[in-house]
């Protein structure tokens, strides 16, 4: 999809939205309270908010997947 829109780095850009979907759907969990979230990921509300809003293009790929972590997951990376 953002090769199709000529987006510059769209494999990049598509891993990053997958780490983040993941991170939104931690932080959505009905036994996570918002507030917690910021605290668990080290950021303020505001950041988080950005993030999970799609404003992502700015983190590197290694910082997503350390927020993602700070959630309690885990991530498996694999090549074909």
């Amino acid at each position: 999809m953002f090769k199709d829109i000529g987006h510059p780095d769209p494999d990049t850009h598509l891993l990053k939205a997958e780490i983040v979907t993941g991170i939104d759907e931690v932080i959505r969990h009905p036994g996570l309270k918002q507030i917690e979230a910021p605290k668990l990921l080290g950021l303020l509300l505001p950041a988080v908010t950005l993030i999970v809003r799609g404003s992502f293009r700015e983190f590197p790929t290694e910082r997503l997947l350390r927020l993602l972590m700070a959630l309690r997951r885990d991530v498996q990376m694999v090549t074909v």
